[in-house]
C-alpha cells in the first residue's frame, strides 16, 4: 500500500450513524491502523542489534577522544587503560546480558531481589556501625 492509497481508504470511510430503539444517536468510527514496510526491511533491527550500535557510538567517542588524549592529572596505569575501557565495559554488559537471556526469568528476578536485598542489609549494619562509633566517640566520659 502506498500513502496516497491509505488516505484514500481514511478518506473514503465515513462515520456510520445509528438510530437504536431509544432515540438515541450513536457515532460509530472506524479506525484503520496501516503499517507498511518499503523495501521488505525489518523495523525492529535496530532493537536487536542495540548492543552493537551501543558499541560503534562508543567506538566513535573513544576516537574522538583519543585525538585529544586523557587529561593530564591522571596516573600512568589509568592512561594506558583510558584506550580499552569503553571496550571492556561493553564486553562486560553484553555477557551480562547474554547470561540473563539464557536464565529462567524466576531465577533472574531471584538474584536481582537477593542483589537488593543484601545491599540493603549491609547498607543498614554499615550504618549502624558508624552510629555506634559516633556515639562511643561522643560520649563524655
Amino acid at each position: 500500500m502506498t500513502s496516497s492509497s491509505c488516505s484514500n481508504l481514511l478518506n473514503s470511510s465515513k462515520s456510520l450513524e445509528t438510530t437504536p430503539s431509544v432515540g438515541m444517536k450513536f457515532t460509530k468510527r472506524v479506525v484503520i491502523n496501516a503499517r507498511f514496510d518499503r523495501g521488505g526491511r525489518n523495523k525492529n533491527m535496530v532493537d536487536e542489534n542495540m548492543i552493537v550500535l551501543r558499541m560503534r557510538i562508543k567506538d566513535m567517542k573513544l576516537l574522538e577522544t583519543e585525538k585529544s588524549g586523557p587529561p593530564s592529572n591522571w596516573m600512568g596505569w589509568e592512561k594506558k587503560y583510558f584506550s580499552h575501557y569503553n571496550e571492556d565495559v561493553c564486553e562486560a554488559i553484553g555477557l551480562l546480558q547474554m547470561y540473563l537471556m539464557e536464565t529462567r526469568p524466576a531465577l533472574a528476578l531471584g538474584m536481582l531481589a537477593l542483589i537488593c536485598f543484601s545491599l540493603s542489609l549491609s547498607s543498614y549494619f554499615l550504618v549502624h556501625q558508624v552510629i555506634q562509633m559516633a556515639k562511643f566517640i561522643l560520649q563524655p566520659n
